[in-house]
């Protein structure tokens, strides 16, 4: 089969998927191959009537109940195909969300706020306390957050931290996707925050409990980065792939994709692509936690967030020292106190000062 030919099958299943049904390229084809078949017998007057189709069908939509006809020769998927993918799910999450504005005219909307979180005092900076998450049609409530900030600010830190308390708090896993790290640091975090959660390889994640976390190098996603790219884009395309399999017994609540590298435009991953896989995540009942060094000033990723916090590091002219702060200068579903706030260890507990300097 020729490439186009291939391509236009794949389109065809894009537009015959209906109602959380996406049949495959190979399926559609198969369908179109029995069809035309049978004319064929009809065409030359063969007297044995055409066989049933091989699938149950309802109106002109095909509903495959399996995939048994999938072609057996292998082929190497587009680039796209994974965002083609992320994207159907954005859309069905999209239609879900519609059915959700009526639980608010009448009262009934799922939104929580979480105040069990690792790093002491940091629900203070939300009115009210706590993080929020809203129902947004999925079957947990979610928020997307962007962490920015230079090297060594504790990005990495936030991250874990922000990630294990939706988790906890929404009875599923966090899900580590890496560009950078290895999952031993993720692993080191987990121990300097004290937490009682544990990480786990990707492959043992049947293994974790609620809370916990689920370490994976985006290199290590099998046909991951096949046709290039920047290395966002790679974390990218490995977060939904990992999101779109099996994830074990306890649902994914939180995705965190460390980290989105400060490249040219002509590099980065394109907008479209962040809001699709943020949609499509969040439509599986997952967050998502964007880390990203600095913050420029023309860069989309805090647009795109619910909520964003800023690292930085402030010079106290007295020591000639340096303190980290955090600043929340965005958050769409509630008031924030924009800090910064100092934030740093007392008596080995990560503690964020709510008074802003």
């Amino acid at each position: 089969m020729s490439s186009d030919d291939w391509s236009l099958l794949e389109d065809l299943a894009k537009q015959l998927a209906d109602d959380g049904f996406g049949p495959t390229a190979g399926q559609v084809g198969s369908q179109l191959l029995h069809a035309a078949l049978a004319r064929s017998r009809a065409e030359v007057g063969g007297s044995s009537a055409p066989s049933p189709t091989p699938y149950p069908m309802a109106g002109a939509l095909p509903k495959v109940s399996s995939r048994v006809g999938e072609p057996s020769a292998t082929y190497s998927p587009s680039p796209s195909r994974w965002y083609s993918s992320a994207r159907q799910a954005a859309r069905a999450h999209l239609e879900q969300s519609q059915d959700a504005l009526g639980l608010y005219a009448a009262g009934g909307g799922a939104d929580r706020h979480v105040a069990k979180l690792v790093i002491e005092d940091m629900e203070q900076l939300f009115v009210p306390p706590g993080l929020p998450l809203v129902d947004k049609g999925s079957s947990s409530p979610t928020t997307s957050i962007a962490i920015m900030g230079a090297a060594g600010t504790g990005k990495t830190t936030v991250a874990v931290a922000l990630a294990r308390a939706i988790a906890a708090e929404t009875n599923g896993i966090a899900l580590y996707v890496t560009s950078e790290l290895a999952t031993t640091e993720i692993g080191y975090k987990v121990s300097m925050l004290g937490m009682a959660s544990k990480v786990v390889q990707w492959k043992q994640r049947s293994l974790a409990r609620v809370g916990d976390m689920v370490g994976q190098p985006a290199a290590l996603v099998s046909d991951v980065g096949h046709a290039g790219g920047s290395s966002g884009m790679r974390a990218l395309e490995a977060a939904w792939q990992l999101v779109d399999s099996p994830a074990g017994e306890l649902p994914i609540r939180c995705v965190v994709i460390d980290a989105f590298p400060l490249l040219d435009s002509s590099h980065r991953p394109d907008r479209d692509d962040v809001v699709a896989l943020l949609q499509a995540i969040e439509g599986r009942g997952g967050s998502v936690v964007l880390v990203q060094e600095a913050a420029a000033a023309n860069d989309f990723i805090p647009f795109v967030a619910d909520i964003v916090f800023e690292l930085g590091f402030h010079e106290v002219s007295e020591t000639g020292g340096r303190i980290r702060t955090l600043g929340c200068p965005k958050s769409r579903h509630a008031r924030a106190l924009a800090g910064p706030h100092r934030i740093g260890f007392d008596r080995d507990r990560l503690v964020l000062s709510c008074v802003p300097r």
